[in-house]
């Protein structure tokens, strides 16, 4: 059995049907298995409307059609079944937690404000540290985590509080993030 494809993307808005189809149709044909979106910008009866062709199971949180949003597709053919949830209302986070056929796993998906705000990510956390893990967390923090690695020049850049938070919880839960870890020079994502 091969592992699935597990993907998180922030897709700027999908509010267009014509971008909304072009990115079902991208992650079909890379053959995705659970994909953890941000920045949906669609309200709960377009989030329904991501349920179609591959995807059978869709978990989301809304704000509103020009905001937020964040959503996790689930391949009809995973044997994932729902046991809880929780949904942001403020459209930054939804925590889904089930079973992949027998085993226990817990799916996150995170949009973080662009402003210096650890309360977002402090209930994030909480809320997720109510599931057991593992733990699989896609999503947009919106802040550099390495203070000297710039994504255009070495840089040093000042640690905000949501980058401690972030780290503070990486530590505490025994996170590991994973594009960093294979990639530890790069100056992308940082």
């Amino acid at each position: 059995e091969h592992a699935p494809g597990i993907v998180s993307i922030n897709l700027s808005g999908i509010n267009h049907p014509t971008k909304r189809k072009r990115i079902l149709s991208f992650l079909k044909s890379h053959q995705v298995h659970v994909a953890m979106l941000q920045e949906t910008h669609l309200t709960q009866l377009e989030h329904d409307k991501l349920r179609r062709d591959w995807v059978e199971q869709c978990f989301y949180s809304s704000f509103s059609s020009k905001a937020r949003g964040v959503a996790i597709l689930i391949h009809k053919n995973l044997p994932f079944q729902c046991l809880s949830q929780v949904m942001d209302p403020a459209g930054r986070f939804v925590v889904v937690h089930g079973r992949w056929g027998a085993k226990p796993i817990t799916f996150a998906s995170m949009y973080a404000p662009n402003i210096d705000d650890p309360l977002v990510l402090q209930n994030f956390f909480l809320q997720l540290a109510k599931f057991p893990s593992p733990w699989v967390i896609g999503g947009d923090f919106n802040c550099p985590l390495i203070t000297v690695i710039g994504r255009f020049s070495p840089v040093q850049v000042t640690q905000t509080l949501m980058a401690k938070t972030i780290l503070a919880s990486v530590k505490e839960y025994s996170l590991v993030d994973f594009w960093r870890h294979l990639h530890s020079t790069a100056r992308e994502y940082s």
